[in-house]
């Protein structure tokens, strides 16, 4: 008995001393991952990966504050932007748990002013609504650039946007406004402020002591907050304050005091504490956590599918499901805001979990997720690709808008080294035309037409930007085919509108 007992110990004692040489290996590749990342600018920030509840890989890398020269440390605290979103999604389900609210609850019971009927709970928190985003505040921006809008200002700023994008349950579309009513719901039905809710049911259950809000309407002193840092456009090479650029300032403005869509501030540590706490049971329930990992069906039984970032997705109760492999669940949320990139991913099959925050808007954050999480799977690593967009905003700047077209033409199929984004490039387009390189930025707004036929948004953008420039004409026509692309689209309506009404 002895003798088995001391052969049981020495393997013991064996397989301990083993892991670390077992993990060495990955170790050497996530520095060298994140080590050539940062020289090349594109990881300015922190980095977390923790694996069956223990710290796996932690590193800060450049500068919380450039013009002091402070550097980024484990205790450097990040505006998290719509990582945010994933408290709001816990406090609602606990409230679920609780008995306080359903899901299935329409919106106008706890708030009777709300003006659409249909919409649930459920709706606003898969995104499935067919609410706007942001643009709904864009007129009160307008009209007065100082005024501080918050939660009080939603159902008024919904009214005067108008009908739905759709019918709830139809599609998914990603709504801010939408996760701000939650935010409402919950300070209502607990006559809590949002905060208060959170600090109690959710932060100090997690140990997370350094974690808050902090918005315009209630601004909080912290030196342990980083500074955030943004390319003035898409063809700078240099960084400067977020805020200091003005696409920027006016996001900040508009979204900087509406809680529950974004504004919590936190750290790496903290983010790891909260999903261990989602592990241990501590926030929510097992039948209540697969619940909200199980990918949500549309009115016509077809699973809701966002745009991929970190490949094929589907959504559930308030997460990201990474559906590229059946037989692992990962959830996920991330952030984007001017100078704010963060990424929190839970491989829950795996028991690992990769937190990453950025301070400089650093490109491909995706794709460097993916590269870690393939290193802890022994997997070779995936290209980065380079954005396709970026590379023509370098080339027509540089070398004028013949070599830009060329080089875009030769390099599009190349799908290997390259990936190519709608949305950056219609912002490159914008971008030109607001740089006094109106040519080339409606050039690029009109390949976008011709390069995605059946999509309403780049007929309703090069419309939009046709009707800036005074071409009614051109604008009316691109307009009109939008609107046949997507018939209920409020948007291109009111721009019609206003076309006519000029």
């Amino acid at each position: 008995m002895k003798k088995g007992f001391s052969q049981l110990l020495f393997l013991y004692l064996l397989f301990v001393n083993l892991l670390p040489c077992q993990a060495q290996p990955n170790i050497n590749r996530l520095d060298s991952l994140f080590d050539s990342l940062h020289q090349k600018s594109k990881f300015n920030g922190n980095v977390l990966i923790a694996q069956n509840g223990a710290v796996l890989y932690q590193r800060s890398f450049g500068f919380a504050d450039r013009a002091k020269k402070i550097r980024n440390t484990a205790t450097s605290r990040f505006h998290l932007a719509s990582t945010s979103k994933l408290f709001t999604a816990v406090a609602i389900l606990q409230l679920k748990e609780k008995g306080l609210i359903k899901l299935n609850d329409p919106v106008v019971r706890y708030l009777p002013d709300f003006p659409y009927s249909g919409i649930t709970i459920r709706h606003l928190l898969t995104h499935t609504a067919g609410l706007p985003d942001f643009q709904i505040f864009e007129p009160y921006y307008q009209e007065n650039p100082r005024q501080i809008l918050t939660s009080a200002d939603l159902i008024p700023a919904l009214k005067r946007y108008g009908k739905v994008l759709f019918e709830p349950g139809e599609k998914w579309s990603y709504s801010s406004p939408g996760t701000a009513l939650l935010a409402v719901i919950i300070e209502k039905v607990t006559r809590l402020k949002l905060e208060q809710y959170l600090k109690q049911y959710i932060w100090d259950k997690s140990g997370m002591h350094h974690t808050y809000i902090n918005s315009l309407s209630a601004w909080v002193k912290d030196e342990k907050r980083v500074k955030n840092y943004a390319r003035t456009t898409i063809f700078s090479d240099s960084v400067q304050i977020a805020e200091s650029i003005p696409k920027h300032r006016e996001f900040a403005q508009i979204s900087g005091a509406l809680i529950g869509p974004g504004l919590v501030v936190s750290d790496a540590d903290d983010l790891f504490l909260f999903d261990q706490a989602l592990y241990a049971g501590k926030l929510l329930r097992t039948e209540t956590m697969n619940e909200a990992f199980t990918p949500i069906k549309l009115n016509n039984g077809t699973y809701a599918q966002p745009e991929p970032f970190l490949g094929k997705t589907a959504f559930g109760l308030g997460w990201f499901l990474l559906a590229e492999d059946p037989a692992r669940k990962i959830v996920l949320h991330t952030g984007k805001q001017g100078g704010i990139v963060t990424i929190f991913v839970r491989d829950v099959t795996q028991k690992r979990t990769y937190i990453l925050l950025d301070n400089s808007e650093s490109p491909g954050l995706s794709n460097t997720t993916l590269n870690a999480m393939r290193i802890l799977d022994n997997r070779p690593l995936l290209t980065l690709k380079e954005s396709l967009a970026f590379t023509y905003a370098q080339d027509i700047t540089k070398r004028g808008i013949d070599f830009a077209l060329s080089h875009f033409n030769q390099v599009k199929t190349d799908t290997a080294h390259y990936y190519l984004n709608l949305f950056e490039m219609d912002y490159v387009g914008h971008q030109l035309i607001a740089h006094q390189r109106a040519e080339q930025g409606l050039e690029t707004l009109r390949l976008l037409t011709q390069m995605n036929t059946d999509n309403w948004f780049p007929y309703y953008s090069y419309g939009k930007e046709l009707v800036a420039l005074g071409k009614k004409e051109e604008a009316a026509m691109n307009l009109k085919k939008s609107l046949l692309l997507s018939p209920e689209n409020q948007e291109v309506k009111q721009v019609l509108e206003q076309l006519k009404g000029n």
